[in-house]
């Protein structure tokens, strides 16, 4: 696909992509001794937490279309096919989700437009797996060329969500593979904690006598106790003046674990841009009041969430009827408590920026019914009136 009118060629450098750093037999390259992948990265529960509630928070937010007008107003519109049954296959929240986990874990979503309506929008977007889908520039006029699963895809058909990238990419840069190190740091330090506990990192107890014993009275000593701490039923008789003494490592001393914790703190914060709160990570000793709590939601919303939710809204409102667009309803997702969201109504209300009838919407409510709102204003007092300020003594009415 040409364009009409042919640019004038000029030396084209691309910066270097994540489809550029392979994915070998070790994984993505990092010197944790761990093997880094999207599987592999989705197994850590940072990594997981962190693109699922970006994916499910935005996936299940309310997204309302409308058409501008002329005059700058616009119109609400009915939501159109492509966001209520997107894929023939999948729900609207499943498509949503599934997107956004690509994007997230690869910095790029791939997707199929299909079934075009009669002025030729599409109404569905097949997505595509990101190990199915290359691009690259054509070596004639530098044009995107597109294949999903090795066949060349016209780009009229190409819907393409990317994340962060760089000037001159054709797609964005893949966060499991450009902080393959920090990722892997995370796996080797779980994997680590689960074989020092599951295995046995140091000896969980000592048998400690004062008298000389041989190797063959000390094993029997052994054998005769976890015989006993398998039958968990028998009293323990070690006999010889033989003490059993515990040994216990504390948590908070074991290193692997701060490592966990950092690691988490950093995929969470530094990558997905999500606070510590959200992820039940805050700094120990830290304490989390209803202020912070809220400062941690706004941050969540603007950092995390309001980057991907401009991208979709732009790819998508490009794929509708000219003048028509979508906005995701940030402010429904907010869930403040009860009495804050009926004082910021009335607020609203008040201040002749809000109806009642839309702040019913917001609640999910229906409209007030005309006997309703009959039944309202018979209800409420008459408004008090101001007696008339009686003349000046001497001055006649």
């Amino acid at each position: 696909m040409r364009s009409l009118f042919r640019p004038r060629q000029i030396e084209r450098r691309d910066f270097t992509s994540s489809a550029s750093i392979p994915l070998n037999s070790d994984g993505y390259s990092n010197t944790s001794g761990a093997y880094v992948s999207t599987d592999s990265a989705l197994r850590l529960a940072a990594v997981y937490g962190s693109v699922s509630l970006i994916a499910d928070a935005l996936s299940t937010t309310p997204i309302d279309t409308y058409r501008k007008r002329s005059d700058g107003t616009r119109d609400t519109l009915p939501s159109p096919s492509l966001l209520t049954k997107p894929s023939g296959t999948m729900e609207p929240v499943e498509w949503a989700g599934a997107l956004l986990a690509s994007a997230l874990l690869r910095g790029n979503a791939y997707g199929y437009k299909d079934n075009f309506d009669d002025d030729g929008y599409p109404r569905e977007i097949h997505l595509v797996h990101p190990d199915d889908a290359t691009v690259q520039r054509s070596s004639e006029d530098g044009v995107p060329v597109y294949r999903f699963g090795g066949k060349e895809i016209p780009l009229r058909r190409v819907f393409h969500l990317k994340g962060f990238c760089l000037p001159g990419q054709l797609e964005g840069l893949s966060p499991v593979a450009n902080f393959a190190q920090t990722i892997g740091a995370g796996i080797a330090a779980e994997d680590f904690g689960a074989r020092f506990y599951g295995e046995g990192g140091h000896p969980t107890a000592v048998l400690q006598t004062e008298q000389q014993v041989s190797q063959e009275q000390a094993d029997a000593i052994k054998a005769r106790l976890m015989k006993a701490i398998r039958g968990r039923r028998e009293p323990i008789v070690l006999g010889a003046g033989t003490e059993w003494k515990s040994i216990q490592v504390p948590p908070n001393e074991s290193l692997f674990l701060e490592s966990s914790k950092f690691s988490g703190l950093q995929i969470a914060g530094m990558i997905f841009h999500i606070p510590a709160s959200h992820m039940s990570l805050a700094v120990e000793g830290s304490s989390l009041t209803y202020s912070n709590r809220e400062q941690d939601e706004i941050l969540f919303q603007t950092r995390a969430l309001l980057p991907w939710a401009v991208r979709l809204e732009q790819h998508i409102s490009r794929l509708l009827p000219r003048g028509q667009y979508i906005k995701f309803n940030m402010d429904a997702a907010v869930r403040v408590d009860l009495s804050t969201r009926y004082a910021a109504h009335a607020i609203g209300i008040g201040a002749d920026f809000l109806t009642p009838d839309e702040a019913r919407e917001l609640e999910d409510r229906q409209p007030l019914t005309p006997a309703q709102l009959a039944a309202q204003k018979a209800r409420k007092p008459a408004p008090a009136t101001t007696p008339p300020m009686p003349p000046p003594q001497g001055v006649t009415p």
